[in-house]
């Protein structure tokens, strides 16, 4: 699929709107990171653990979503990025996906808000974005980190693939696409069954209206992401039923945002007011809501009338918003 969905004289412009989102903040992201080789917490970007060392007693799993957004921008060859190609970047992910294997649990879960946790929304999120590093850089990660991490990722895809949250349906997409990659990764039977029960059970859950449940209610912001994670799941398996659920999605999401695509406020379950653009852009040569939808976003975004990763805290910043809009302007520049 393609996803540049108002033809290639507009590559540079819209590619820029999201260029200005993401290139200000690397410094901010390298700056989370231990970067220090030798250092026993080298590639932690758990900052509060690995420098101020009074504030948490463990580190977090989540943080190190910064390594997908930092390969992903290394990765990304545009004008409009100065950091392409550039070694600390890649040096960075390649610790980060380390560290993160270095920190799981034996039962093959990660912890987020304290120690022992052993969450499924951490788990989820960075197989996702961990396996996704892993089939971005490729040959570029040296054998032994290969090993280490693939062994990491095998045991939290097996803990995954017994685990559903009922509550919260963007979690569930994001296992989906972490075992989509690790299926990618691995060729290994296993997480094609366990990526298709996955699915199954996202498309019984999907409401008659496109949406998916957040707390027993429709999220606007969160939708957004979940749009996103339909995209990841097509992209690595090119399974139809993720495009599917991404078209109901786009329509729903096209419908609910207006004539302008304005974040309809603080309504909902959860009342988030998200815009992640890349499953948009993904799916836009493919559903006209989807289109419609990220000529929309482009506009909003390049007026800076809806939050982007500069707009967020710390958290937020490397869970989120940092790695789902890297995923756009990559897309946008390599497609």
């Amino acid at each position: 699929m393609a996803g540049r969905c108002d033809g290639e004289a507009t590559r540079v412009v819209k590619s820029s709107v999201y260029a200005d989102h993401v290139i200000p903040h690397i410094g901010r992201a390298l700056a989370m990171a231990d970067t220090v080789r030798g250092s026993r917490t080298y590639g932690c970007f758990d900052r509060a653990f690995w420098y101020y060392r009074t504030l948490t007693n463990f580190p977090g799993s989540g943080w190190q979503q910064l390594a997908f957004a930092l390969a992903l921008i290394h990765d990304t060859n545009s004008p409009d990025n100065p950091h392409a190609g550039d070694a600390r970047l890649l040096d960075a992910a390649l610790a980060g996906i380390a560290w993160w294997a270095s920190i799981q649990h034996r039962d093959g879960s990660f912890d987020e808000w304290y120690l022992n946790e052993h969450s499924y929304c951490p788990t989820a999120f960075t197989v996702a974005g961990v396996g996704g590093t892993l089939l971005l850089l490729g040959e570029r990660v040296p054998q032994a980190t290969r090993q280490a991490v693939l062994a990491a990722l095998d045991r939290a895809g097996a803990w995954l693939a017994q685990r559903y949250n009922a509550k919260v349906m963007n979690q569930n997409l994001a296992a989906a696409a972490g075992l989509a990659a690790l299926h990618a990764l691995t060729g290994d039977d296993r997480w094609q069954r366990a990526l298709s029960e996955k699915l199954d059970r996202l498309a019984e859950d999907q409401s008659g209206e496109g949406w998916f449940p957040e707390y027993d209610g429709c999220d606007f912001g969160y939708s957004t992401l979940a749009l996103d994670m339909l995209a990841r799941i097509n992209l690595i398996s090119g399974d139809p039923r993720a495009a599917a659920m991404a078209e109901r999605l786009g329509v729903f999401l096209n419908d609910i945002s207006g004539r302008f695509g304005l974040p309809p406020g603080r309504l909902g379950s959860r009342g988030t007011a998200h815009l992640f653009p890349y499953g948009a852009e993904y799916f836009a040569d493919s559903f006209p809501d989807c289109a419609a939808l990220c000529r929309k976003w482009r506009a909003i975004h390049g007026a800076g009338l809806a939050a982007g990763p500069g707009d967020v805290d710390d958290r937020y910043f490397a869970y989120f918003y940092l790695p789902q809009f890297a995923l756009a302007l990559h897309w946008m520049t390599s497609h």
